[in-house]
């Protein structure tokens, strides 16, 4: 078993008519179990979970959980949220569905807000008041960028607290966060700067979280195993290769779509829900061009599966 855990903050498939495509969510899940990559369902970005209402939610956890519970990490990502009641209301559908634990954020900053630490912990006091059910909390929505040192008092004040995912922070932060907590809490990295990934997890940081996963599983599982084996020579040239893939797709808006339509992924078709207009083929064409260059064997893999698929099936 690997030691070195890997989830995904996942995107969310639509049909044409932007109705929840819950077949190809189900192919989606069955392909991230086969690479052995966890999901964070309905995060708002990549997931776009705030389009998605509250039976969509519903049915998106209890298919999550049917597929991939006892298989892989199966979470709830839930969508920001300006006060803790709307997040508790958020945390009890995910809960009501079974899934393993629900990521908080934090308040939103809706129209500028700023919170304050003592404004911070209130909130967490009042969310885990209610929420009795394992959590993970993560720094990155609030604003400003509370300090590892409120993360580590919150983490360590409420038990639910099982996970710390920390997005886009540095390698101080990090050093920092870890020294302050009081509890054996697992850390959750992502493998983008400004965070050096190698030295976060040679320091102890549990796990890798990603948003990329949800196109290229493999790639980002191998990343995973080559570092439990400390094969350091095939992680260098597999993390470039990640490194480079991101920079490319992230020229292209909403490419996480982009990229399943150019790769004939299910869902491919289904596009993104408004106020984000869908790629066009033009996009797709343009985005498909440029992949060869990047000489990564799952994209390759992926664009020769694509080409044998005939066109509408």
């Amino acid at each position: 078993m690997p030691t070195l855990s890997l989830v995904c903050r996942n995107i969310t498939p639509f049909k044409p008519n932007k109705d929840l495509d819950e077949d190809a969510f189900r192919q989606f899940c069955r392909r991230m179990v086969e690479s052995g990559v966890g999901l964070y369902m309905a995060s708002a970005g990549s997931g776009q979970g705030w389009t998605l209402t509250r039976a969509e939610l519903q049915r998106l956890y209890t298919i999550g959980v049917e597929e991939c519970k006892g298989k892989v990490p199966v979470n709830a990502n839930l969508p920001e949220q300006p006060t803790a009641r709307l997040y508790i209301e958020q945390a009890k559908i995910a809960m009501d569905a079974g899934v393993d634990l629900v990521n908080v954020y934090g308040p939103a900053p809706v129209h500028g807000y700023r919170t304050n630490p003592a404004e911070a912990m209130a909130f967490f006091d009042a969310f885990f008041a209610e929420v009795d059910y394992p959590a993970s909390i993560a720094p990155n929505i609030m604003q400003p960028r509370p300090s590892p040192q409120l993360m580590a008092a919150i983490a360590n004040r409420h038990p639910q607290v099982k996970l710390v995912m920390m997005m886009g922070m540095d390698d101080a932060y990090y050093v920092a966060l870890r020294e302050a907590l009081t509890r054996d809490i697992p850390i959750n990295v992502p493998l983008l700067p400004p965070l050096n990934p190698l030295h976060a997890l040679l320091l102890g940081a549990n796990g890798v979280i990603t948003n990329a996963a949800s196109i290229i599983p493999k790639t980002y599982r191998l990343y995973c195993d080559l570092f439990d084996r400390r094969d350091f020579n095939g992680l260098a040239k597999v993390y470039l290769d990640l490194l480079h893939f991101e920079e490319y797709a992230s020229q292209f808006r909403t490419w996480h779509k982009v990229a399943l339509k150019a790769f004939g992924l299910p869902g491919g078709d289904g596009g993104v829900r408004p106020p984000y207009l869908d790629p066009t083929e033009e996009d797709v064409e343009r985005f498909r061009a440029g992949l060869p260059a990047l000489r990564i064997p799952e994209v390759d893999e992926l664009m020769q599966s694509a080409r044998a698929v005939p066109a509408g099936v």
